[in-house]
């Protein structure tokens, strides 16, 4: 008992000696335009697939949610548009498997 007291009391001693926390910190760096567009249509993209009547429509669902998050994000690009609407789609069609 006492010997694997010392050995975990040695491990947490070298661990905090070196940097390496138990737990790691939640990465505060900002997400870039495109990353917070992905992360709004991932959300968006989720929220659609809980709903069962989607996937009887999944291109007009994938274009709402691109339209959306496009439009919250103030992101006016055609070709951002369509890389969304491909993304939104393959995000609902992998809930429907």
């Amino acid at each position: 008992m006492k010997k694997i007291f010392l050995m975990t009391m040695l491990f947490l001693n070298v661990s905090a000696c070196s940097g390496m926390a138990p737990f790691p910190e939640e990465d505060k760096t900002p997400l870039t335009p495109q990353g917070r567009l992905n992360a709004c249509i991932l959300e968006q993209a989720r929220t659609k697939a809980a709903d069962p009547e989607t996937f009887s429509n999944v291109d007009l669902a994938a274009n709402q949610v691109a339209n959306y998050c496009i439009r919250s994000l103030d992101m006016l690009d055609s070709g951002l548009y369509r890389q969304s609407v491909v993304n939104a789609t393959s995000i609902i069609n992998s809930y429907n498997q």
